[in-house]
């Protein structure tokens, strides 16, 4: 692959379709309608110009977006090698070389280190092992005779980014399902037999994935800040603009070249954003220019953005439905209480159906927002620990976990039978 970013390869061709930028402006209307396929005059096209008019408020950046097509390659990019950490490790899972870290008990050797249960660790949408970087030496000590185990799942982190899938395939790593398989296939290639699973914000609904698919291997869930919703309702609050924004996204992701603009444009207002230290912190004074740094560092690997455009094009948050009466395995679900990008709500929704399928402990955070793991990475290993010892198979642990002095709550609307306190419980969940 090219220092340039995959440079050389053939573009995907554009439709035969004028952009706004090329019309006049009484005409933008059946340009935006053609884009979706319909005329301006359909409803579906009615509702497309309807949610440009609403949704776009600076008309430069739209604009930009149907300029340089098709999309020039990237020449600011580098091979994923190139960013690694000191810890980082790599290993070829099928036509994916996954990046990850591993940390056991200080002493083990390799072959040791192998022998170990394991706990896999999943980042959420533009996520990475750095995700887990104050917790994963912790809780290996912390859970004596243990192996951790954080990776990247494409197209975030350092993991490479396949850019020939199919959208449909079961093995398209961009999906819940996929990125699912494509865990399980790293346990393989490490010859991890069984594994306690978690899976932070939207890596959660990957782990599920994993646990229906493959039960007999995922011992226990951790579900943290997770992105899982039991029905479609906490999908489509926002109403009609909501649902226009939707539809005027998606006609823009699946143009050609439009989509890839797209892409770009929303990663540098992001990158901007995280810049002036933006993150889903409840306390943004937390956030320090360390934190910052890596969560930007993936964004210099190759073919993050024609991947970004594959994420976007072939994920989405379908509600667990029925499928989660087949749930069988011990779940934790660990939320702050001031996250803005998964409500608290709906935390305490998926552990209400949780409870009436499988054993399942919530633990609420007070004072946290969206990143338990990083705002309070001590009581993130304390609760972790207790849940893990309160299985029947307990994990040993060989040191108790320092506390900080702040304000927590515990809810846990089913106690296992060896869970014999629990703190601030509440009335109802």
């Amino acid at each position: 692959m090219s220092a340039a970013g995959g440079s050389g390869r053939p573009h995907s061709p554009i439709d035969p379709v004028e952009s706004p930028r090329t019309q006049p402006a009484d005409n933008l209307s059946d340009a935006l309608g053609r884009i979706v396929g319909h005329p301006s005059g359909s409803l579906v096209g009615a509702l497309a110009v309807a949610a440009w008019k609403g949704i776009t408020k600076n008309t430069a950046e739209t604009v930009e977006l149907f300029r340089d097509l098709p999309p020039s390659d990237l020449t600011d990019t580098v091979a994923p090698e190139a960013l690694a950490d000191p810890d980082s490790k790599f290993v070829d899972v099928g036509k994916v070389r996954v990046h990850y870290k591993e940390y056991t008990k200080q002493g083990l050797s390799p072959t040791e280190a192998q022998r170990l249960p394991t706990i896999l660790l999943l980042h959420g949408f533009a996520g990475s092992t750095w995700s887990f970087r104050k917790v994963m030496a912790d809780m290996a000590e912390a859970l004596d005779g243990h192996r951790v185990i954080a990776f990247d799942r494409p197209p975030f982190g350092l993991t490479s980014r396949p850019l020939d899938v199919q959208p449909g395939a079961p093995d398209n790593p961009y999906t819940a399902e996929g990125a699912a398989r494509l865990m399980l296939a790293l346990m393989d290639t490490l010859k991890i037999d069984k594994a306690v699973a978690m899976g932070h914000s939207a890596g959660a609904p990957i782990v599920l994935d994993a646990a229906l698919l493959a039960p007999e291997r995922i011992t226990a869930l951790g579900l943290l800040a997770p992105a899982v919703f039991v029905d479609k309702s906490a999908l489509s609050r926002g109403g009609l603009y909501a649902q226009l924004r939707l539809l005027y996204t998606r006609a823009l992701l699946s143009t050609p070249g439009v989509g890839l603009n797209y892409i770009r444009q929303m990663y540098r207002k992001r990158r901007a954003e995280v810049n002036k230290g933006a993150m889903t912190y409840a306390d943004a004074d937390k956030v320090t220019n360390e934190d910052i740094e890596g969560y930007l560092k993936p964004m210099m690997a190759h073919d993050w953005d024609r991947a970004s455009l594959l994420q976007f094009q072939s994920f989405g948050f379908e509600p667990v439905g029925d499928r989660i009466k087949d749930l069988k395995v011990p779940v934790l679900i660990l939320q702050g209480d001031l996250d803005k990008a998964v409500p608290v709500q709906a935390a305490r929704s998926l552990a209400a159906v949780l409870r009436d399928v499988t054993e399942t402990s919530y633990v609420e955070l007070n004072n946290c927002g969206h990143q338990p793991m990083e705002e309070f990475p001590e009581v993130f290993v304390e609760k972790v620990t207790d849940f893990l010892q309160s299985l029947p198979d307990k994990v040993p642990a060989a040191r108790a976990t320092p506390r900080r002095d702040i304000d927590l709550e515990t809810r846990v609307p089913v106690l296992g039978p060896d869970v014999t306190s629990v703190e601030a419980a509440p009335t109802s969940l």
